[in-house]
C-alpha cells in the first residue's frame, strides 16, 4: 500500500494530522493488518495441532 502523500504537492510538516486522505489510508491499513493478524492466528492454531499430533504419533511408535 502506498500512502496518498507520496508525490503530493500539498505536503508540508504536520499535514498528516489534517489530511483526510492519509487518515482514510491509516484506517484501511489498520483493517488490512487486523485481517492478516487473524489469518496468522488461524495458521498458528492449525500448525500447533499438527505438531501436537506428530508428537503423539512419535510416542506411539516407540
Amino acid at each position: 500500500m502506498i500512502p496518498p502523500c507520496y508525490k503530493c504537492e500539498e505536503r508540508h510538516i504536520g499535514c498528516h494530522a489534517t489530511c483526510n486522505g492519509y487518515l482514510e489510508f491509516c484506517e484501511a491499513r489498520g483493517k488490512a493488518l487486523e485481517r492478516q493478524q487473524a489469518d496468522r492466528e488461524a495458521r498458528d492454531i492449525s500448525f500447533e495441532s499438527v505438531m501436537r499430533w506428530k508428537k503423539i504419533r512419535k510416542r506411539e511408535k516407540k
